[in-house]
């Protein structure tokens, strides 16, 4: 993986989230343990923020890993934990519950509508936010020339119809002056009192499924520790 790439995975870790410290090393301790023991988790110390929809947005961020004991392919990518800033966990409380109302249901149905489509005004914002990023690490004249595509977008939805946990994803591809680096992200929401938590794995796209797998079975392993919690 090149210089440029590394940075940007690296700098693409925020998606409107805030985390304090103890929150943080709780997260190192529910990841280590939920985790697959064929998979490693490297907690990233520092403290990371970027503007979002004109918010200050601080982030925490870890390293998962996985090296394929049968082919030694090796599989790497992020973690991002933290806290949805409080209007967006307003605006999504409604839909923290087993029974969604009609309306509730149309609201969802909308959000999906702005998901799906490359050119809503959310996945504009969005854009808008990647560029700063993109900007940061190949300055103002790479920035001029660079373009972001979503594609294969999965929409919001429950990760079953019985629980509160809420996924969605896909592929952010950024070409670079005809260098294409095709990404992967998925989320994960969880109720947390009148907050939403959000963990988000952000990886290359080649080589992304055992990740995947894996932060499925640690966000429903993590989900099921808050409920009990409860």
């Amino acid at each position: 993986m090149n210089v440029w790439k590394k940075r940007l995975l690296i700098l693409l870790g925020a998606v409107c989230l805030s985390i304090s410290s103890v929150q943080a090393e709780s997260f190192k301790e529910d990841m280590s343990s939920a985790l697959p023991k064929e998979f490693s988790y490297t907690d990233i110390a520092g403290d990371y923020s970027i503007q979002f929809l004109g918010q200050p947005m601080e982030y925490h961020m870890g390293q998962v890993s996985f090296v394929d004991p049968k082919t030694e392919n090796f599989s790497s990518g992020y973690l991002i934990a933290g806290t949805l800033p409080s209007q967006v966990s307003a605006y999504l409380l409604p839909y923290f519950k087993l029974n969604l109302s009609s309306s509730e249901w149309t609201g969802l149905l909308y959000m999906n509508k702005q998901i799906l489509n490359e050119d809503s005004p959310l996945m504009s914002e969005i854009r808008k936010t990647m560029g700063s990023w993109a900007e940061r690490v190949i300055g103002t004249e790479g920035r001029a020339n660079l373009k972001i595509h979503f594609t294969e977008m999965e929409p919001l939805r429950k990760v079953t119809l019985q629980s509160l946990l809420y996924t969605a994803g896909g592929k952010i591809i950024f070409d670079s002056d005809g260098l294409i680096y095709p990404m992967y992200s998925r989320m994960y929401f969880m109720r947390n009192g009148n907050d939403i938590d959000m963990l988000m794995l952000l990886t290359p796209d080649e080589g992304k499924q055992p990740l995947v797998f894996a932060i499925d079975d640690a966000a429903k392993a993590m989900y099921t520790k808050r409920l009990g919690s409860l």
